[in-house]
């Protein structure tokens, strides 16, 4: 999921920068339409797999963004300690 999601960024970056040559405006727009639509495919990866209801789906992607946020977020403030402790001890 987590190649999917960089492969995503990818993707929705190169588009916006082609949307932005083009129309300005148009590059928030496309950006927010690649938004849904992964969105969208996740949560259909989660239907089809698991063959659950929609409500349980939508409670495990929440879970699952959220335990995703959280690790992030520790990831960060680890990796911004550790380069403040490496600055500092020179």
């Amino acid at each position: 999921m987590q190649t999917f999601y960089f492969l995503a960024a990818l993707v929705t970056d190169v588009a916006q920068a082609v949307a932005d040559l083009i129309y300005a405006p148009l590059s928030g727009l496309v950006s927010f339409v690649f938004f849904l639509a992964g969105v969208w495919l996740i949560y259909r990866g989660f239907r089809v797999v698991y063959g659950q209801g929609r409500w349980i789906t939508i409670f495990k992607m929440a879970f699952v963004s959220f335990a995703y946020a959280v690790i992030l977020i520790i990831g960060i403030t680890v990796t911004g300690l550790a380069a403040a402790l490496l600055v500092l001890g020179d």
